[in-house]
């Protein structure tokens, strides 16, 4: 898909590296590494069940995307990373990039890349992931 032409990879580590695992073998073709989330109360894409990030990645419950509810999220794996614009959002003028599964391009939120008000500075390299995007896993 052209998309993947023109997003790379991005691959964040986060608090979480000791559960983490990877599998080459079923991205060989492409040169990355999918990585799969252990432990209890995972995200994952709600399109094709790739792992996203764990739940205690989670910032604040209490953001909005387009779809809804969102959350603001410290970390993502298995994400690709679109080109950045500027975009008046509800708390002003930022600098995001939208953010897609990196197995099926579904689009799943953005990126904060820069933020014009200093109140808003503590955003700058999170992501916003919808809630409809996402899917619960190993959940009690």
């Amino acid at each position: 898909m052209a998309l993947n032409n023109l997003f790379g990879l991005l691959n964040v580590r986060g608090r979480f590296d000791d559960q983490r695992r990877t599998d080459d073998s079923s991205t060989a073709s492409s040169g990355s590494e999918k990585e799969y989330l252990d432990g209890p109360r995972i995200y994952s894409c709600v399109s094709c069940r790739t792992h996203l990030a764990c739940y205690d990645e989670i910032i604040s419950k209490s953001f909005h995307g387009h779809g809804g509810r969102a959350f603001l999220m410290d970390s993502l794996v298995n994400v690709r990373v679109g080109d950045s614009e500027d975009r008046l959002l509800i708390t002003g003028l930022h600098t995001v990039a939208d953010v897609y599964c990196a197995q099926c391009d579904s689009l799943l939120g953005w990126k904060y890349e820069e933020a014009f008000e200093s109140a808003q500075q503590y955003k700058v390299g999170k992501y916003v992931c919808e809630k409809v995007k996402l899917c619960k896993e190993n959940w009690a």
